[in-house]
């Protein structure tokens, strides 16, 4: 049987190795200063040809009347993935003429862009999500700059990313800690997979309900380990004790899914344990997010892994309420055998396209 340090450690050494790849790049740089925005989206022409068939004549090369004809497309396209909030409110923006611009790897199509959003917003919500369905390795280099503070933050999927420009404080800081928990697929089911053995008895040849005392202490015990192992490394990360690549990390927490997902069919009760040391991976990614918050200080810090601890406790007890009413379902050893093949499956999918 392998060992739960055994995928742990698996899971380390494959995250170790995934920052190998140069993914292609954009850049989206925002000035927001009370209610004006402005600023320039800027993408390589290559990645555009890609997109829209800029080359015109087939001749393998991007001219400037090539780039300027498709210039209306270019920003059609921009704009549809594009998504700019504040406060939860969305910005209205245009972009104005393009132009080409020379960047270390190459040509660019720079477009500036001008808008309006909420004034005296705590926190800015982008969704950016350009050339993510033609190029699983592509990012998007996301600069917000205000009169306070600039935030520099890295998409790889189309998943929107919120960050604090204003000083919100500790609330404010709370605010976006418990939703970020929200949107982590990743957390999501990591919590499904540690609940479920919490409900079952697994020790007979025959699986079994267990009775509501004894899942909920269960469930409990792995739920605190694994919020206590994410406050501990979203503190240690704070406190610059812990320094790791984001891309790895990103592979790690992907692969804790799929570790999650193979303990479920284990014989063994629930392992406080094993709660504990995914926890850690999820804490790391969650500092990630931590980082961008502004200004960087103890009750920012504090307010944010409080609403983080708070979110994980709320989704496990949601996710803990929901199995329990079908648990007789999940006492048949077909039912979780799939869960977890699946579970299993896609961990490794996903961590393969991120590596």
């Amino acid at each position: 049987m392998i060992s739960k340090r055994t995928i742990v450690a698996t899971i380390l050494v494959l995250a170790g190795t995934a920052s190998a790849h140069k993914p292609s790049d954009a850049h989206v740089q925002l000035a927001i200063s009370g209610e004006h925005l402005d600023g320039t989206v800027a993408v390589a022409l290559r990645d555009l040809d890609g997109a829209l068939d800029l080359d015109a004549d087939g001749n393998g090369e991007i001219t400037w009347r090539e780039a300027v004809g498709a210039s209306a497309r270019i920003d059609a396209y921009a704009r549809a993935r594009l998504k700019i909030a504040a406060d939860g409110t969305p910005c209205t923006f245009t972009f104005a003429a393009g132009t080409l611009s020379d960047y270390s790897d190459g040509a660019y199509w720079s477009m500036p862009l001008h808008g309006r959003c909420t004034a005296g917003a705590d926190t800015v919500t982008v969704t950016y999500s350009l050339l993510f369905d033609l190029d699983a390795l592509h990012r998007g280099i996301i600069q917000i700059r205000t009169p306070q503070t600039t935030r520099t933050t890295i998409v790889r999927d189309a998943t929107p990313i919120t960050i604090a420009i204003g000083d919100g404080g500790a609330i404010g800081a709370a605010r976006v800690g418990f939703t970020s928990v929200w949107t982590h697929a990743a957390t999501l089911l990591c919590l499904v997979c540690l609940v479920i053995p919490a409900l079952v008895d697994r020790g007979s040849k025959r699986w079994r309900v267990v009775p509501l005392r004894t899942a909920a202490t269960t469930a409990g015990t792995s739920v605190a380990a694994f919020v206590l192992a994410s406050l501990a490394a979203e503190l240690a990360t704070s406190a610059g004790l812990i320094a790791l690549p984001e891309h790895a990390v990103a592979v790690g927490v992907v692969l804790t899914v799929g570790a999650a997902g193979a303990s479920i069919v284990r014989v063994s009760p629930a392992r406080w344990d094993l709660a504990f040391e995914l926890g850690l991976l999820h804490g790391l990614a969650a500092s990630f997010a931590l980082a961008e918050l502004a200004p960087a200080r103890l009750a920012t810090t504090l307010g944010f892994v409080t609403g983080v601890a708070g979110a994980e406790l709320v989704v496990a007890a949601l996710i803990a309420s929901c199995l329990y009413g079908v648990r007789r379902v999940l006492a048949r050893r077909p039912v979780v055998w799939t869960w977890s093949a699946a579970t299993v499956a896609v961990a490794i999918v996903w961590a393969w396209t991120i590596a």
